[in-house]
């Protein structure tokens, strides 16, 4: 057992792979019970041209509703 089951974790990187592994960290935390709290600054701001895709970012608020949205889906073996 123990006295802290919460984290809160930075994006990795600024990157589909980043954001990736994140959510692969974060669903494996929630899954033994964890809890997990995200620091969203490191990505870019909607609308930023991103590099390599032709296309834009849809902002740091999509990707922290992403999150939020997968903490719901994982089952948390009835520890919460």
């Amino acid at each position: 057992m123990t006295y802290f089951n919460c984290y809160v974790m930075p994006f990795v990187k600024d990157s589909r792979e980043g954001i990736s592994e994140h959510r692969k960290q974060v669903m494996e935390i929630m899954s033994r019970g964890g809890g997990v709290g995200t620091n969203g600054s490191t990505l870019r701001p909607r609308n930023t041209l991103a590099r390599g895709v032709n296309g834009k970012s849809s902002g740091s608020v999509s990707w922290l509703d992403d999150i939020a949205k997968l903490t719901h889906l994982v089952e948390q073996g009835g520890s919460r």
